[in-house]
């Protein structure tokens, strides 16, 4: 076998792997992203239950304040 062969075998081999990586990087994309909106599922789950616990952590905190407000003027 010539050198030249073996340099397109390994090229070919190499399109070949790369072409097989990129169709595991968009399989696994879409698995990671199902609505498909350009945010990983997981992301989106994650900034609605930080939305979620500030909203609760803001109503706590106004419940405490006018507590807080009625100690003082009492």
């Amino acid at each position: 076998m010539d050198f030249k062969k073996i340099v397109d075998q390994v090229k070919d081999t190499a399109e070949d792997l790369k072409q097989k990586a990129q169709a595991k990087v968009k399989e696994a994309g879409i698995s990671l992203d199902k609505d498909q909106d350009g945010v990983p599922d997981a992301v989106e789950g994650m900034a609605n239950r930080a939305r979620t616990l500030a909203s609760q952590a803001q109503e706590k905190a106004k419940g405490l304040a006018q507590k807080a407000e009625e100690k003082l003027k009492s």
